[in-house]
């Protein structure tokens, strides 16, 4: 039950953002006449062609800004505490996590694991007929 709503929410809250340009476009030619005789920066000058193009543009612009915006955050939100390595030496690595470094030492990992050469060439080695 609450999986199958988790999932419809999360499915309605993706819609909406696909369709969110869409809805503006077609509130703007619903509202098309308001938008014109109230509105519209060029309402004054009655030989203009605009008929509240620019209204429509600016509300575009400002849903491109406001979703790159978002995105942006998203990215930092996601990237913040992500580990980043600063420098390799020959004992040791640095790693950064958001605003802390820390030294790590490196690690033999044939020694960890002495049995990795002889399972890899196991695994990777060429076709036997070819030989």
């Amino acid at each position: 039950m609450f999986r199958t709503l988790a999932v419809s929410f999360l499915l309605l809250v993706a819609l909406l953002q696909c369709v969110s340009t869409s809805a503006i476009v077609v509130q703007f030619y619903l509202n098309r006449a308001f938008y014109a005789k109230n509105l519209c920066v060029n309402r004054n000058n009655p030989n203009s062609k605009c008929q509240a193009k620019c209204v429509l543009k600016q509300k575009l612009k400002n849903e491109f800004e406001q979703n790159q915006s978002n995105s942006k955050q998203a990215l930092k939100l996601i990237f913040e505490n992500q580990p980043v390595l600063i420098s390799s030496e020959l004992n040791y690595f640095t790693l950064r996590f958001g605003n802390s470094q820390r030294n790590y030492p490196k690690l033999n990992i044939l020694y960890l694991f002495p049995d990795t050469k002889s399972f890899v060439s196991k695994i990777f080695h060429p076709p036997s007929y070819w030989i």
